[in-house]
Parts: structure tokens; sequence; C-alpha cells
């Protein structure tokens, strides 16, 4: 699979997202990119939904309305990857029979999509489906109202903070109905922090919410609720949970927790707070 498909971004660089970073493309054509991709031999792309391949068979009625196809490597001993590119916008998140009734055009789209990369994608003219998601994958619901809130300047700054407790370099990335996606990368390539206040709810002195709950306008919030800064935040709750304990009766609560101890800890544990642009 790996080759053929690297050969045919290669040959037709003009269906694939290559370079939206200038800290990735460092000068690069869309040609030297996709050469570069198959020499490091990892079959993690990106068909873009407004180039010929994917908008010609959506024109065609041969696929749903898509922003992309990330083709991303699960399992490289079985030749397996995962196809991430199904979405219905607009649900409730909050709502078990808003999320219920996606299923079934949800399922649709699954097949839609297999179908059209045996037809289409070299290297899959023979691959067969070997799974599915137990859930309907969320992205956004509620957030709560911190002590301070993550913004899009902030991210695509890579703004830095004295009282961050974690990182996130992913791009500024909102997924839409149909074609639709806001995706911003983070200025040079680089990494932002996370304010401890992102995740201390206003009035409640003693509560922590690590995660995408995170304080955050929807634009950071694009970015910070990815899997690697969730980890992230969750490391600092967690932790900050046992300082308070160790600290005895009466302890501080959250929200007088000082942020240079937990910092220590974290680093002491192998956080990465500082060193990334």
């Amino acid at each position: 699979m790996t080759k053929p498909l690297l050969e045919f971004m290669r040959d037709h660089t003009e269906s694939f997202a290559l370079g939206e970073s200038d800290a990735i493309r460092q000068g690069r054509t869309d040609r030297e990119l996709a050469e570069a991709s198959l020499v490091q031999n990892q079959p993690s792309v990106f068909l873009k939904g407004g180039g010929p391949l994917v908008s010609g068979a959506i024109a065609r009625g041969e696929m749903y309305p898509t922003a992309l196809i990330m083709i991303q490597p699960t399992a490289p001993q079985r030749g397996e990857v995962c196809l991430n590119t199904t979405r219905v916008g607009g649900i409730d998140g909050t709502r078990t029979t808003e999320l219920s009734a996606t299923l079934s055009t949800l399922g649709e789209q699954v097949w839609q999509c297999s179908e059209f990369m045996r037809k289409h994608v070299p290297g899959f003219e023979h691959a067969a489906f070997s799974g599915i998601a137990s859930r309907v994958g969320v992205r956004e619901t509620r957030r709560i109202d911190g002590v301070e809130s993550l913004t899009q300047e902030d991210v695509l700054e890579g703004r830095k903070r004295a009282d961050g407790i974690g990182k996130g370099s992913h791009h500024v990335d909102i997924h839409q109905s149909g074609t639709g996606q806001i995706r911003i990368p983070v200025k040079d390539g680089g990494s932002y922090d996370i304010p401890w206040g992102c995740v201390l709810p206003k009035g409640l002195a003693n509560v922590a919410a690590a995660g995408r709950i995170l304080s955050a306008d929807r634009e950071a919030h694009g970015s910070a609720r990815v899997m690697g800064p969730c980890l992230a935040m969750g490391q600092a709750v967690g932790t900050a949970a046992a300082i308070l304990l160790q600290a005895g009766s009466p302890s501080p609560t959250f929200a007088a927790l000082d942020v240079r101890a937990l910092r220590t800890r974290l680093q002491a544990d192998g956080a990465v707070l500082d060193g990334t642009h």
C-alpha cells in the first residue's frame, strides 16, 4: 500500500495537502515535499476535499462532501491505516438522541469512502474494511468559564507563560459541515503554553477540569482539544491533586496552589514545559 500511495501523491500533488505550515515547507515545492515523504516511507497523508480527485468524486456523487481524507498508519505490520474523513456538523453533542440520529449517515459515509479509496487511490485496490470506532467522535461540546481563557492569538503566536502547565502545537482546526474546515498553523511551527487558570472554573476554589473542557475561545479550543494537550492537562491536574493531598489538612485549594511548585514537580516527572520554540 505504502509505495503506490506515496508515488501517486508525488505524481498528483494537486490532490493532496502538502506543507500547510511554512515551518514544514521551508521553501520546498509540493513535488519536493512529496518526494521527501516517499523517502520517509510512511503513508501519513491528506487528500484534500478541494483537490480534483476528491472534489470530482463529490460532484459525481461518489463521495459525500468532506474537507479531507486523512490517511494515518495504525498497524504497519498488518499494512493497516485509519481514514479520518466522516463528518456531520450542526449537532448538539450533549444530546444522545441527536448523536444517535447521525449513526446511519456516518455509517453510509464509511462504506462510501472505503469504495472510493479502492476505486481511485493506488495501494487500496484490494483493501478490506477492518473496523470502526465504537462511538461517535465529538470534537466540541461544553467548556468551562475559567479564571483564564486560552485565545486564538495565544495559540497562533505561540505565546509562552510563566504559569504554563502544558503545551500545544496543533494548528487551529475547526471541522464544519460538508467541505468546511478552518486550519491555521501556529506561527513558525512553534508551540504555546496552556495557563493553569484555563483549567480552574471561576467561583469553584477546589475544582480543576482537564481536557477539551478547558476555558478557551472556539479557535483556541480547535487546537488544544487534541490528545497531546489533553494528556498534558490531565497530568497537571492529577499532579496538583497529589500535591494538595500530600500537604495534609488543612490543605490549600487548587485556586491557591503554588504554580511554580506544580511546574517543578511536572518537570521532574518528564513533562515538557520549556525548550520548544
